[in-house]
């Protein structure tokens, strides 16, 4: 039976690695769709900007490649986000630690000090820092150039939420024929 387990866990470690390798390399994609500027995060607001050749590429795949594309990008933000966080964590728990300990009137060398920074850095849990929250986030499908200046940058306006993976488009032309005809209603009624 030992036989079977470890074939067993060791065809499962296998499977892992192989998620984790193809993860990487989505992530890996994303960083380089943000160098070439096809992609760009506003973490602020929550709002993704991406070029109209890689809107068209993963559009023109359907409707369930356009879902996943924004699903990776979202999960590839969320684990942006999460190792800032751990970081963050990481270094107040380690300086707390340092001055904890030059509080007690010893004066630690660097070996001594790097030494309590690894002990910190090994104990803390992996529940210590929160997840980030899924919120739906907006998205813009924006020409890449725009030299021609009766062409307006954005083409298309939506919204996706990774909880449900809802995805809702509108083209901007007409979002904003709908906003111009809620000012008229309001100057009429007013």
């Amino acid at each position: 039976m030992s036989i079977f387990k470890k074939f067993q866990s060791r065809r499962a470690d296998r499977k892992n690695r192989a998620r984790l390798q193809e993860l990487s390399k989505a992530f890996a994609t994303f960083d380089n769709f943000v160098q070439s500027n096809l992609l760009y995060w506003d973490p602020r607001n929550r709002r993704l900007f991406i070029a109209e050749p890689l809107a068209i590429v993963y559009i023109g795949q359907g409707l369930k490649a356009w879902r996943n594309f924004l699903n990776n990008v979202f999960l590839w933000e969320t684990n942006k986000l999460q190792q800032s966080q751990w970081q963050e964590y990481i270094m107040s728990a380690q300086a707390k630690a340092v001055r904890e300990r030059r509080a007690t009137g010893y004066h630690p060398n660097k070996a001594e000090v790097e030494r309590i920074r690894r002990a910190v850095s090994d104990n803390i849990s992996s529940t210590s820092v929160e997840l980030p929250p899924i919120k739906p986030f907006e998205f813009f499908i924006i020409w890449d150039s725009t030299n021609d200046p009766k062409r307006k940058d954005i083409l298309w306006v939506g919204q996706y939420d990774p909880d449900t993976q809802a995805v809702d488009m509108a083209e901007w032309s007409d979002v904003q024929a709908a906003v111009q005809q809620q000012q008229a209603k309001k100057e009429n009624n007013a």
